[in-house]
């Protein structure tokens, strides 16, 4: 059964996957150095043949807010299983990035970063 939580957050609108990817490279200590990830779509929406980028200030404004909230916090220990050391870090979690991006507006595709 799915846990509904009642502060929804969008912190963990997310592929599992990314998290466990953050807990990798904070236990091996590499949490603080540059990395690379590229972000796309699988699937062209409305079936068309390319898509218009929108939303990069959306995005940002998102980003310079994003914290996982005590509910989430929760949920990542005792659903998920994360060990309260990792939870600890997550509290305390600040994304920075320098964020690469098509224009607004611009013409994309699908499978590309």
């Amino acid at each position: 059964m799915k846990k509904t939580l009642p502060d929804d957050s969008y912190t963990l609108h997310t592929d599992l996957y990314q998290l466990n990817m953050i807990e990798t490279y904070w236990r091996k200590g590499i949490d603080q150095k540059k990395a690379i990830f590229e972000v796309f779509f699988r699937d062209l929406p409305f079936d068309n043949g390319y898509a218009i980028f929108a939303g990069l200030e959306r995005l940002v404004s998102y980003i310079n807010k994003l914290k996982f909230t005590e509910t989430d916090l929760e949920y990542l220990r005792d659903e998920v299983g994360y060990k309260d050391d990792f939870i600890d870090y997550l509290r305390n979690f600040k994304f920075t990035a320098t964020i690469r991006s098509v224009v607004e507006g611009e013409v994309v595709f699908n499978k590309e970063p």
